[in-house]
């Protein structure tokens, strides 16, 4: 085929006027002549007129930015890749643009990685294979309520509109599944305490008596007052939420989790306290907290994030990775600089999966983003370019092996 023809497919490609037919061609030149294409991308690259942002909403519009993964004890510094497509910083890249956008015709089956070296050679097109023959669905909106005399409503299931009256608030499920406790005129009386949890394949959005604003993230659990009336707005939580809480100078708005508070005074944060996490992690987006463990006590500022360790009575303040700390709020798995059991327990809760590991489990870092909406065979497949193999031992566990 001559340059002219792959020039000509390509310029198709960019105005997105390409027939099924001529999308048949282009991966078939993916597939069999991967550095020849890439060649010419990389040389159009150079001409102001092929300009990158139609590619780049077409990656957008695909929803993918595919995953891969290198196992780091193969490889010498030099040639470790910078293993992505992703837009948060590779896509800057013109000519990569162009490159992903070759891998999102051809499918997930094939990845692209870049020498972190000044020349940026591209290397092959890599096809994953992996082993999945029972697929999972994706996780979604699940949870119940557990009410205050102890019984329970399954919110998924439930109907739209007030599910139930505790003290002087209703419990209205809106149309785009939300729940919200609404003051139904006055005094409040008692307080109740309510209970809203995830399961593991589970997330949910609420919003909480004074309006602040909660989203769960799955396995986790929040309980909440049914009315603030006291001097402190005061909930606890397990596993993991994100807070945009409601202002009130004269009412802190407390977080408990363990031996651990979280103290704001209307702001958005997020905290990860995952009992299988090596430690409980407070991140600040806007605003500030307070976070006290023990004697020990921290101020955040936007940006920053605090850890607590299990084993450790002491806080330690790091700078957060915003896009990687919310990205599950945001609907998507970020992997950056996560290595393969970090990356396998979020994929685990989300699908509702155990994962066992047969033989050593590699040094392997992985890195970009993929939609928590995909197939679990989606995800896996962008995960197994890495040499590893997976495969469903029953339909609840997920084996991997090198």
């Amino acid at each position: 085929m001559t340059e002219e023809r792959i020039v000509y497919l390509l310029e198709r490609l960019r105005n997105q006027e390409l027939t099924e037919a001529e999308r048949q061609e282009l991966i078939g030149l993916s597939e069999n002549n991967s550095e020849e294409l890439l060649r010419i991308i990389s040389g159009l690259m150079e001409k102001e007129s092929f300009a990158a942002e139609p590619i780049d909403e077409m990656i957008m519009q695909a929803g993918i930015d595919s995953v891969v993964g290198i196992d780091k004890t193969r490889l010498a510094d030099d040639e470790r890749p910078a293993f992505i497509i992703k837009r948060s910083s590779f896509l800057n890249k013109t000519w990569f643009r162009y490159a992903a956008a070759i891998l999102i015709i051809a499918g997930f089956g094939a990845y692209l990685w870049m020498s972190r070296s000044a020349k940026e050679n591209a290397a092959p097109i890599v096809k994953a294979t992996p082993d999945i023959e029972i697929d999972v669905a994706p996780g979604g909106d699940k949870a119940m309520i557990t009410l205050a005399d102890g019984s329970t409503i399954v919110l998924d299931s439930a109907a739209n509109g007030a599910l139930a009256q505790q003290g002087g608030a209703r419990i209205v499920k809106h149309e785009n599944g939300q729940i919200e406790y609404v003051y139904a005129g006055g005094q409040p009386g008692k307080i109740y305490y309510n209970t809203l949890s995830t399961p593991r394949g589970g997330q949910y959005r609420l919003t909480l008596p004074d309006g602040t604003q909660v989203w769960l993230n799955s396995a986790s659990s929040i309980t909440y007052p049914t009315a603030f009336i006291e001097d402190t707005r005061t909930v606890s939580i397990t596993g993991e939420a994100y807070f945009e809480a409601a202002k009130a100078e004269n009412q802190p708005f407390r977080v408990m989790v363990n031996d651990m508070t979280v103290e704001a005074l209307g702001t958005h944060f997020n905290i990860n306290s995952y009992a299988d996490e090596i430690s409980m992690n407070t991140t600040l987006l806007e605003g500030a907290v307070r976070v006290t463990k023990g004697r020990d006590k921290v101020v955040l500022k936007p940006g920053q994030q605090s850890r607590a360790f299990n084993n450790k009575q002491r806080l330690s303040v790091v700078k957060a990775d915003i896009e990687q700390v919310i990205a599950w709020k945001n609907g998507a798995f970020h992997f950056e600089n996560k290595n393969l059991k970090e990356a396998m327990r979020e994929i685990s809760r989300w699908y509702d999966l155990d994962i066992r590991y047969e033989g050593d489990t590699p040094d392997i870092e992985f890195g970009g983003e993929i939609g928590r909406d995909l197939n679990l065979s989606q995800v896996i497949k962008g995960l197994s370019v890495s040499g590893l193999h997976f495969r469903m031992e029953n339909e609840k566990t997920l084996v991997v092996t090198r």
